[in-house]
């Protein structure tokens, strides 16, 4: 027995009493005797539950369209149209169906969710869809939970290389991805005039024999092809370096790191030094774990970061977690072990001049383990440093105290004679409690800012200038750390850390 899906008790009837006088010897009799009148014929009544249904369907969608299901045929100039009932049958069976699907869903969590509908019997939900980036029918990797797929995404997540870098991408074998070398410039090292060591890394995800790896060595910023030195170097534990001599001091010199595999060359962004004997051995600039970058600024015999840092990662990766000045009651509980914060947490009108605040058990960590937040090459100064810099503030003027050289916006903000590390736009604005590292306004007058440092004898270094701008000092906590202190840290070329050099 067919069933039907109506919408109303008299469609109902109507479909009943079809298929209770229509046996399938009586689809031969489906149209009307020639002549008949007055009387419903066989396709008549199918007819009717066809329209019923038609009628029901287009309610829920609207572009559905009716058909004919007439056969039409034309003899002499009389267009004739027959019904196949069989074939009206299986079109009712058919509209059902689509009625259904019309409907949608009852399920309000399914993609078709209809509250009209009653069925589950087409409930869509959400797929997950895997990207298709060489366009083969075949996904990989990144994916997306929803009712229909994005541009790109598809239902199969069997590619094996959907990597465009790969050298077999969109290769229809359908192949594991082989991917070049990755190679990369690194600073410069031990320049000393004439000479440096230029270095370099080199991964290698693939495995791929390496050929031949080194550098191309250029005094030309583009580094055309052709007109490159080529110094070829032995890696070691993904590490390349050459000792450069006979250089020229004040030029500026690039290089890149190149790997021959069979599949062909690759070569790296480009780096550049200066020849210099000075301090920073020609860098003008480092960038810290989280991708800040600083330029530097020479003092005396010593390299400084030009700006406070900015860096929320140790050394090692070790994240750091902010925590908010606001709203705070009492000095609260630290959210982990290892604090940093912003003035008036606004680190959008604040972070470029003040840097951020370090906590004490960050201090402390970089004054008694090997973590730092400075960038490989410098460090947290230690006692000595800030000594020197002293020594060498008061070597520029000594009938003005060494503090307030520092502070002064004669010497310090790149002025001439000053040495250009700008001390009058940093520090915390903190006088080490929540409550006033909150509401301090940051002005020249009145300003406190502490360092760490990373001795292990002398732990903090801090320097202030008072309210009324008439007297400074310049020193350090001989007792340790205070536990309720954040303090600012501006990083030091270790080569020319005194307490680090012999």
């Amino acid at each position: 027995m067919l069933r039907f899906i109506l919408l109303s008790a008299a469609a109902l009837l109507v479909t009943t009493a079809v298929q209770s006088q229509v046996e399938p010897d009586a689809f031969e009799d489906c149209n009307c005797p020639e002549g008949t009148v007055g009387q419903r014929c066989r396709f008549d009544q199918f007819l009717d539950s066809i329209h019923v249904l038609e009628a029901a369907i287009r309610s829920y969608d609207e572009s559905f369209a009716a058909q004919n299901y007439a056969e039409v045929s034309t003899i002499g100039s009389k267009v004739l149209e027959q019904y196949d009932c069989e074939a009206l049958r299986d079109s009712i069976t058919s509209l059902n169906v689509q009625l259904t699907n019309a409907m949608g869903c009852s399920d309000s969590e399914s993609c078709n969710y209809n509250p009209a509908s009653t069925s589950t019997l087409n409930c869509a939900y959400p797929t997950t869809w895997y990207y298709d980036g060489d366009g083969d029918g075949l996904g990989r990797d990144s994916s997306e939970v929803a009712c229909t797929a994005s541009l790109n995404f598809v239902d199969n997540n069997s590619d094996l290389c959907d990597d465009t870098l790969a050298y077999n991408y969109n290769d229809p074998g359908n192949l594991a991805c082989i991917l070049p070398p990755d190679p990369e410039a690194l600073s410069a090292s031990g320049m000393a005039g004439e000479t440096a060591t230029i270095n370099g890394s080199l991964s290698n995800p693939s495995g791929l024999e390496i050929l031949e790896v080194g550098f191309y060595f250029n005094t030309d910023t583009l580094m055309p092809a052709g007109t490159n030195q080529t110094l070829p170097a032995t890696l070691v534990e993904g590490g390349l370096q050459f000792d450069l001599s006979s250089l020229v001091i004040g030029t500026k010199y690039f290089y890149q790191v190149y790997a021959v595999t069979s599949y062909g060359t690759v070569v790296s962004a480009p780096h550049s030094f200066t020849a210099s004997t000075g301090p920073c051995e020609g860098l003008t600039t480092a960038t810290d774990y989280d991708g800040n970058t600083y330029n530097l600024v020479e003092i005396g015999d010593q390299c400084w970061f030009h700006q406070n840092l900015k860096n929320t990662h140790f050394n090692d990766g070790t994240a750091l977690t902010y925590w908010s000045l606001n709203p705070t009651v009492g000095w609260g509980t630290p959210p982990s072990t290892y604090n940093y914060r912003i003035h008036n947490d606004d680190p959008e009108q604040y972070l470029d001049i003040l840097g951020y605040a370090y906590e004490y058990q960050v201090l402390n960590a970089i004054a008694t383990t090997s973590k730092d937040l400075c960038p490989s090459g410098f460090n947290t100064p230690t006692t000595e440093a800030w000594i020197a810099l002293n020594t060498h503030a008061d070597a520029i003027s000594e009938s003005t105290s060494a503090i307030q050289e520092l502070a002064s916006s004669t010497y310090w903000n790149g002025v001439a004679p000053g040495a250009g590390m700008d001390l009058t736009g940093i520090g915390v604005r903190d006088s080490g409690y929540l409550d006033n590292a909150a509401t301090i306004t940051p002005t020249e007058d009145q300003v406190r800012s502490w360092y760490g440092t990373s001795t292990k004898t002398s732990y903090l270094i801090m320097w202030a200038a008072e309210s009324n701008g008439s007297e400074g000092a310049f020193h350090w906590g001989s007792t340790g750390l205070w536990e309720n202190g954040f303090a600012a840290i501006r990083c030091i070329k270790s080569s020319t850390d005194a307490g680090l050099v012999d």
